[in-house]
Formats: structure tokens, C-alpha cells, sequence
């Protein structure tokens, strides 16, 4: 009897993986793992990878069953698993792995935007969570850092007082960074100027007049030295309009009353120590 003739060869089966979305600059892990041939083994694998540009390029170990690779654009991949067996034949499958942009957490910052050189001002940081849980947040003045403090959870919002030591504009930015090391920024500018002084009346008395409210919120005026100064601010506690400022050298301190523009009373040393302890 004639023999019997060889069966024919079967193609491999190629698995490339599921489709993918990641974020740009995170690591995709590739596995060829699931792919078989029916009538004997798999002898290699090879990968290749087309970019959102056009360009072709491979993963970290072109041969390997399960490689990895970094997106550094955003778009749609193309991966692209080879796979020969025993006899040869190959059959590829694709993968495609969409790629975002980074998307890490929120960050406001608020300041002011006139300060008076030397004075503390409050800043506040608020940051929100995106992706993963928030990790710090830290503020930088013209480039350097002045603050950094640990957080966590959701949201955050961190206050404290800075104060600026030299004329001009100072630009701030805040810095919020989550546990999976996204970072996102956001800068605010402050006018740094120096506290003006009183001007002398034209019939030789001094001109008891603050400056504008609205540019210099919270001023003590020092009678005795002809000037008004935030240097020696005690609290800003608006209430109907006025605002308590700093003790004068005799001990006593004077409230300016925003609505009429001029210092109006004088409040007591026992006052003053009530103001600082929020009373």
C-alpha cells in the first residue's frame, strides 16, 4: 500500500494581547503569551510597534514573550506580534494601545496681588485629585523653593505666610504632585512695593488718611512717626467695615474705618491682647 502522505502544516495561532489606554509616558507591558500552534510549538516572536507619526520602532526585548515599551506621544499605536513555529509559518496579530495625556491632579493658588516688602501675606495652595491619591504640594518663589508640605487624600488646601524682602514682581508657583508622580502647576504674580508714608498737610499739620483700602488692605497708622505702615499688623478682622491694626509707641492702637477712609478710634492694650488671641 502506498504510504500515507504528511498532513499538511498548520499556520500558528498569534495573540497579541487586548487593546490598551494608558497615559503618556507610562509603562505598557506587552504579552504574546496566548499564542499556540495546533500541530507542534512556537519558535519566536518578534514585535514591532508603529507610532501615531508613522515611525516604526520596537520594545524593550523585540523577541521576547512578554516586553515592555513607553509611549512618549499621545495617540493610537499600533503593536504588532509576529509568530513563527516550528515549521516556519508565521501569523501576526495586532494590538493597538491608545496613549493620553498625563492627567494629574488640580492646583489653584491664591495670593495677593500688591505686597508690602518685608510684611507677611497669606498664600494658600488647593490642590485636587485625578488619577491617584494627591502626595505634596509646594510653592516656589521666582524659581526656588520656599514650602513644601506632605498630603494626602483627595483635596488639600495648605495656607501660610510669606513675606517678600525685595521690590518688584515676584511670580509664585504652586506644585501639586500625586502618588503616581503627576505633576501639575500654576503660577501667580505679586507687586512688591514698599509702605508709603504720610504726606504733610499744606497748612503744616499731618494728613491723618491712610491708603486706598482696596490697594493696601490693612493698615496701622503711627501718629507719632507722621506714617502709615503694615509692618507691625496685628489681625484683619473686618467688622462693619473697619479693620484693627497696630499698636502706636504709647501702647495704644488705632482702628481704620475703610468707609470714611481716615483712623477713627483708639483701642487699648487690653484690646490689642484680646485681638491676639482671636477673641
Amino acid at each position: 500500500m502506498p504510504a500515507a502522505a504528511a498532513a499538511e502544516n498548520q499556520s500558528p495561532h498569534a495573540a497579541a494581547g487586548l487593546d490598551q489606554t494608558v497615559q503618556r509616558g507610562a509603562t505598557v507591558y506587552l504579552d504574546a503569551g496566548g499564542s499556540y500552534d495546533r500541530d507542534g510549538s512556537i519558535e519566536r516572536v518578534e514585535w514591532t510597534m508603529t507610532a501615531p507619526n508613522g515611525s516604526t520602532l520596537v520594545p524593550s526585548c523585540r523577541t521576547c514573550t512578554t516586553p515592555t515599551f513607553t509611549p512618549n506621544a499621545t495617540g493610537r499605536w499600533a503593536v504588532t506580534a509576529r509568530i513563527t513555529d516550528d515549521d516556519g509559518a508565521t501569523t501576526s496579530d495586532t494590538l493597538y494601545v491608545t496613549v493620553e495625556e498625563q492627567r494629574g491632579p488640580a492646583v489653584s493658588l491664591d495670593a495677593p496681588a500688591k505686597a508690602t516688602r518685608n510684611v507677611l501675606v497669606p498664600v494658600t495652595i488647593e490642590a485636587n485629585a485625578s488619577e491617584a491619591p494627591l502626595q505634596r504640594v509646594a510653592l516656589y518663589r521666582d524659581g526656588t523653593r520656599i514650602d513644601q508640605v506632605p498630603v494626602s487624600g483627595d483635596d488639600a488646601a495648605v495656607t501660610a505666610n510669606h513675606s517678600f524682602p525685595s521690590n518688584g514682581t515676584v511670580t509664585l508657583r504652586a506644585v501639586a504632585t500625586d502618588r503616581q508622580g503627576q505633576v501639575t502647576t500654576t503660577t501667580a504674580s505679586v507687586d512688591v512695593v514698599d509702605a508709603p508714608t504720610v504726606s504733610p498737610s499744606g497748612g503744616g499739620g499731618t494728613e491723618t488718611k491712610c491708603p486706598d483700602p482696596d490697594e493696601y488692605p490693612v493698615w496701622g497708622y503711627e501718629q507719632d512717626d507722621h506714617m502709615c505702615t503694615s509692618n507691625s499688623l496685628i489681625s484683619q478682622s473686618p467688622v462693619d467695615d473697619e479693620t484693627y491694626v497696630t499698636p502706636t509707641p504709647n501702647g495704644d492702637i488705632r482702628m481704620y474705618k475703610a468707609d470714611q477712609g481716615e483712623v477713627v478710634q483708639v483701642a487699648t492694650t487690653v484690646q490689642v491682647n484680646e485681638l491676639t488671641r482671636g477673641d
